[in-house]
């Protein structure tokens, strides 16, 4: 399993991700701030290296500052995560950093988890091509050699002119073979950089899909508040109409008796307010 040590760069801030034992690297973070970035080596402890650095409102343009006088990190893959506020006036500024890929800081860590395995492995795969290109130029080194030992035996010795004009012909073929080898490393660096740009437009059509969801998530929660508060006032309805069975089962239960002393009462009542009597 491949070492990549990322450098987290940040004003006192713990590193977002958590990264586990799992895929084809072992990641090992080094938290630094700002000002230690002039001093930061990175070494040969790990043969990847990147670093992720968080911009904090008002410090942004002291940021970019520090970043253009660390030219030793210039060959370093650069992730920047600047606060959304800042991130509209300050991106074409910061995207002159040489290798820089710039966010803004409303990404999901599982977004920027993304982003930082694909930088790595766009880093690996840059490392595999310029390391190719060295083992070349250098077995050209050697046939320069043999060559310049051919061209002096062939000064004495023609019959010998057959083998010269052989590696002369391979040594044509050896400077295509690096020219394609420049060809490849070019569009491997291209094919990569095109891959992490439609990876952004990606994570901004999900964060969009995600605010969708949220959205509907509350008019649903309005729905349910809405549903419940119409089933309190159908309980409070159900009570009422049983106080008034209720009433009229008791009303039921009076005997005749009692209706008709009720009823002689109310005519004694009348009476005395002087009003005609009522009909038995």
């Amino acid at each position: 399993m491949q070492t990549s040590r990322i450098f987290h760069i940040s004003d006192g801030r713990q590193f977002p991700l958590l990264f586990t034992e799992k895929g084809p690297f072992r990641m090992e973070v080094i938290e630094a701030r700002l000002e230690d970035l002039a001093g930061i080596q990175p070494g040969p402890q790990a043969p990847f290296h990147v670093f992720l650095i968080q911009g904090e409102s008002g410090k942004c343009q002291h940021l970019i500052e520090k970043l253009r006088e660390a030219r030793h990190l210039d060959d370093f893959p650069k992730v920047i995560v600047l606060p959304e506020v800042e991130y509209g006036r300050l991106i074409k500024e910061v995207a002159l950093i040489p290798r820089a890929l710039v966010l803004d800081d409303q990404v999901r860590p599982r977004h920027l988890k993304t982003v930082l395995e694909q930088v790595l492995q766009q880093e690996y795969y840059r490392q595999l091509v310029y390391r190719m290109s060295r083992e070349s130029r250098d077995r050209s080194s050697v046939f320069e050699n043999l060559l310049d030992m051919a061209r002096k035996e062939v000064q004495s010795s023609r019959e010998e002119s057959a083998a010269f004009e052989a590696l002369l012909d391979y040594e044509g073929k050896l400077r295509q073979f690096d020219q394609s080898m420049v060809v490849a490393m070019e569009e491997a660096s291209g094919m990569k950089s095109h891959e992490l740009l439609s990876m952004k437009s990606q994570l901004e059509a999900t964060e969009r899909l995600s605010d969708y969801r949220s959205l509907e998530l509350r008019e649903a929660r309005a729905t349910l508040t809405a549903a419940e508060a119409a089933l309190d006032m159908s309980r409070k309805e159900n009570i009422e109409r049983e106080r008034i069975i209720l009433a009229m089962d008791q009303l039921r239960n009076y005997t005749d008796k009692e209706l008709m002393e009720l009823f002689h009462e109310n005519q004694a009542l009348r009476e005395k307010l002087g009003m005609p009597p009522r009909d038995s």
